[in-house]
């Protein structure tokens, strides 16, 4: 039993990218054992921050109809995204939520502006975004290997969810 648990915990460890784990000189039981994962749940899938705006929504934390994503997108590395702006029917700001696997350290820009600070998995990252009149794309970018879901809508408060 002890070396199927001490196995299951090298698995463990190697899938995070960390071993931790010596051989007795006898030839006998490894010495050491590997390392638990610090935040277990950030090693899971990111949760879709459309959950969170809808939940925000019905709670009566926004008020008005449900505005339409411009964004809802699932990536794995940096990118832009298009807004889809077109006319003059332009938002003055953008709600963005961003939900990242493991967590880490984001920065999102629209256009000059730009947001930072440490993703979760739960889509608490949240920002109301000025946007400029010529801007029509919004830029994520993580840490190589995290996987992140951003969700940006028309705003028109001053006020965050």
């Amino acid at each position: 039993m002890k070396k199927r648990i001490l196995a299951l915990s090298m698995a463990a460890a190697l899938s995070a990218g960390v071993v931790a784990c010596t051989a007795n000189n006898d030839g006998g039981e490894p010495s050491g054992t590997a390392p638990e994962p610090t935040h277990t749940s950030s090693l899971r899938t990111p949760d879709d921050p459309l959950k969170r705006f809808q939940q925000d929504w019905e709670e009566g934390q926004i008020d008005g109809e449900e505005p339409p994503p411009l964004v809802h997108a699932k990536a794995t590395e940096p990118a832009g995204f298009d807004l889809g702006l077109k006319g003059s029917a332009r938002p003055d700001k953008l709600l963005v939520y961003l939900a990242c696997s493991p967590g880490g350290e984001y920065t999102v820009s629209v256009g000059e502006k730009k947001f930072s600070g440490t993703c979760s998995r739960d889509g608490d990252s949240t920002a109301a975004v000025p946007l400029a009149k010529d801007i029509n794309e919004i830029k994520v970018n993580v840490a190589s290997g995290t996987t992140y879901w951003i969700l940006a809508l028309p705003w028109e408060s001053d006020d965050l969810p």
